[in-house]
């Protein structure tokens, strides 16, 4: 049992170190502005600060469970256990601020943040995904009255083309509807998709904490049996105790 259940927990936290090393290069990606999906510009903040401080706790798990697997010490698999427990609470607080974003006028005001927080290129990319033109009706509006020439065709790109998209002058689709709106229900149907993956991780860190309890009480039940052993070899000698494992065969 407890070979099985080595061999079960060092996947497990395998796949642990992959979930660290996933939160890290999101985060990366976001905070930096290097991530080529622009859909991952206007990803909820306080989540993306949540998923940045549960990968280093993440992956200091991992290394928790690496140990305690190296050394069978149940020291570091008890020590493991705490740190599940505790990381399972991690991504629930994560599903709660998911489930928050559900509410149209807190990801509207997630949503303005930022917008406001992005530069001038980061915008262009938001509008070029989500066909959108700057925050508001009144933001088309003022964009219109202080470059009235760089308002194209809707549908028609330089080379003519009606089936390409419409092409961004001045930072804005033309003819393209205001963003507040688009961006404001992408987050509000983001926002369960996010609880749900939360969960689902809970799910795992669960099962990786049953298969640790596992190992544990087999460890436990393997020092028990060896300490009877020896208990008895000293009271019996050796030709006691193969007469005992014969009689129990």
């Amino acid at each position: 049992m407890a070979r099985v259940a080595r061999l079960l927990l060092f996947s497990a936290i395998t796949f642990l170190i992959v979930i660290a090393l996933g939160y890290a290069v999101f985060g990366y990606m976001v905070f930096l502005n290097t991530s080529p999906f622009p859909a991952t510009k206007i990803f909820p903040r306080k989540i993306v600060i949540g998923l940045c401080i549960l990968s280093p706790l993440v992956l200091t798990t991992s290394l928790l469970g690496c140990c305690g697997l190296h050394r069978s010490s149940a020291a570091f698999l008890h020590s493991l256990v705490v740190a599940l427990t505790f990381l399972c609470i991690g991504h629930y607080v994560l599903a709660h601020l998911a489930h928050l974003e559900t509410n149209i006028v807190t990801a509207e005001l997630g949503a303005y943040s930022d917008w406001n927080s992005s530069n001038a290129n980061t915008r262009t990319s938001i509008m070029n995904e989500f066909r959108c033109c700057q925050w508001s009706a009144a933001d088309i509006e003022g964009s219109k009255a202080h470059a009235p020439a760089a308002i194209s065709t809707p549908g028609i790109a330089d080379d003519g083309d009606a089936s390409t998209p419409p092409v961004v002058y001045d930072s804005c689709l033309a003819g393209a509807g205001p963003c507040e709106n688009i961006l404001t229900d992408f987050r509000v149907t983001l926002a369960p998709k996010i609880a749900i993956a939360c969960y689902a991780v809970i799910g795992y860190l669960l099962l990786t904490l049953s298969i640790d309890a596992a190992l544990i009480y087999a460890m436990r039940d393997r020092r028990k049996r060896r300490a009877r052993e020896k208990h008895w070899r000293n009271a019996v000698g050796d030709e006691g105790l193969l007469k005992r494992s014969m009689a129990s065969v």
